[in-house]
């Protein structure tokens, strides 16, 4: 079973004003502090707090973020490395509401296959928000409520990037405007590179009506709106491309695999605006084929260990979530690198990345598919990043140390023998 991480929890505001400002806000890096270990600080939220949580709730497997009347609830259950690379983010939005005058309370903790590893809490009251970990009682009384029981049940509620259902419907003009002409009308011409909040809201209406509707017309639109400097409107539309299943317009998403991006705010926080569905296309479109069809996407790390690329990031979130166990895998996207081994090949191969991003991508997906090299691809990391980051990510899994205490004998690993000592005895 795959190592999996999560969280639960509610707050409330004391207006509709006080909500509407902290969902056009961005939140401050600084909200609360240093992150813990176990969740590592993966840079600055750069979309406002409404948005970044509603593409949240639409980023597959389980997750869901809602908004009922003044009450927000946010319930996820993802993989270890997706926990990883949005819990924090998560935690600052969330945070960032008790200046607004919210009040409530979060928990972020450890799940399937690793329950009791961790939990933490983050809460917000008069006095700001607080994030800590939750001590062993706390912990248990954590996993026993009725939240935890409730984690894998859908939210109702309104999505958080949309205004209130009254004020929506009072807006709406008597004959409904197209929506393809009421995006273009509200990007404007020339595009900006940061919409206001009001208007992010009616284009992101908009793009869920095509989502719906899915209009084959509104194709070559969506594909040029795929150019957007805000990454919030190229990564929407590229989700409504995905959600039409149709050849022509998942054709537009794999034509963009590996090209790059014309605004860096387009990969503001790691593969955001379509990268992450470009990939997806391509293993929608032909499961079998997409090894090929992605594979050069991986040459700039073959060359240079050192670079975090957002395309290799991708595809490596794409093959893992693939992994992640519960009911919000559908097809094509489950157990892909078993699918076709040769992606477990290429993991092992970049055992060694030193990139960010992509540290430990490699021996992680082989963990999580259960390939029996996975032990001695965390070991050849231990090169790349050394034994105290190696030992963060693999306590987190629940691996102890006699692996590594074995390969420590390894005539292949004799260059970091003492190094795997080291993590052996960390590990216990």
């Amino acid at each position: 079973m795959g190592r999996n991480a999560g969280g639960f929890g509610s707050m409330t505001f004391p207006s509709d004003e006080a909500l509407a400002r902290w969902r056009d806000a961005t939140p401050d890096e600084h909200t609360l502090g240093a992150p813990p270990d176990e969740i590592p600080d993966e840079g600055e939220v750069a979309t406002r707090a409404g948005a970044w949580l509603a593409a949240f709730g639409r980023r597959g497997a389980v997750r869901s973020a809602k908004r009922e009347g003044l009450d927000v609830h946010v319930r996820f259950d993802v993989g270890q490395d997706a926990f990883r690379d949005e819990a924090w983010s998560l935690a600052r939005v969330l945070g960032a509401a008790a200046r607004h005058g919210a009040r409530g309370r979060f928990v972020l903790l450890a799940t399937a296959g690793a329950e009791g590893a961790f939990a933490f809490e983050l809460s917000l009251d008069e006095h700001g928000a607080r994030f800590r970990r939750l001590d062993r009682a706390e912990t248990d009384a954590a996993y026993a409520s009725a939240g935890y029981r409730a984690l894998h049940q859908p939210l109702a509620g309104a999505d958080l990037g949309a205004a209130r259902a009254t004020r929506t419907r009072a807006k709406k003009p008597a004959a409904p405007e197209d929506p393809v002409a009421r995006v273009e009308r509200l990007l404007g011409d020339p595009w900006k590179d940061k919409l206001a909040g009001a208007t992010w809201r009616g284009v992101e209406d908009a793009l869920n009506d095509l989502r719906e509707a899915r209009p084959a017309d509104a194709i070559p639109a969506l594909a040029r709106w795929l150019d957007h400097p805000a990454a919030d409107v190229s990564g929407t539309a590229a989700e409504v491309l995905l959600a039409y299943d149709a050849p022509e317009a998942l054709a537009v998403l794999i034509d963009r695999c590996g090209t790059t991006l014309r605004y860096p705010t387009q990969a503001s926080s790691g593969p955001r605006g379509y990268q992450r569905t470009s990939v997806q296309a391509c293993f929608k479109r032909d499961g079998a084929g997409a090894y090929d069809r992605l594979l050069p996407l991986f040459d700039p790390v073959r060359r240079d260990p050192s670079v975090d690329d957002a395309w290799v990031q991708a595809t490596f979130l794409v093959l893992s979530s693939s992994m992640t166990p519960g009911r919000a895998r559908v097809e094509p996207f489950v157990d892909l690198p078993k699918r076709d081994p040769r992606w477990l090949d290429l993991a092992y191969e970049l055992s060694e990345l030193k990139g960010k991003r992509l540290a430990l991508a490699g021996p992680s997906l082989l963990f999580e598919a259960g390939d029996p090299r996975a032990m001695r691809a965390y070991a050849r990391a231990v090169r790349a990043m050394g034994a105290p980051y190696v030992a963060s990510y693999t306590s987190y899994r629940g691996i102890r140390g006699a692996p590594f205490l074995a390969l420590a004998g390894d005539p292949e690993l004799a260059d970091v023998a003492p190094a795997l000592r080291a993590l052996a005895e960390r590990l216990g």
